[in-house]
């Protein structure tokens, strides 16, 4: 942004809020960079959240289980 240039797509995607968690995701066998919207207790009484993730070339938002999700490194 310092070099006149608007906010990174992937780092600061639309419509997600400020306290948005960091996190990994995985997707199709890969871990890849999310935003955790909100986290919910789901039927099975397991954690779950509303998660952001970087898919191909754009965004994607989907529920996942707590073990398709883990902290940001």
């Amino acid at each position: 942004m310092s070099a006149g240039l608007g906010e990174c797509f992937h780092c600061f995607p639309p419509g997600v809020p400020n306290d948005a968690k960091p996190c990994k995701v995985l997707v199709g066998g890969r871990w890849v960079d999310g935003l955790i919207l909100r986290w919910f207790r789901g039927p099975d009484q397991r954690w779950k959240a509303d998660v952001n993730f970087r898919q191909d070339a754009g965004r994607a938002q989907a529920v996942k289980d707590e073990a398709e999700i883990r902290p940001r490194t």
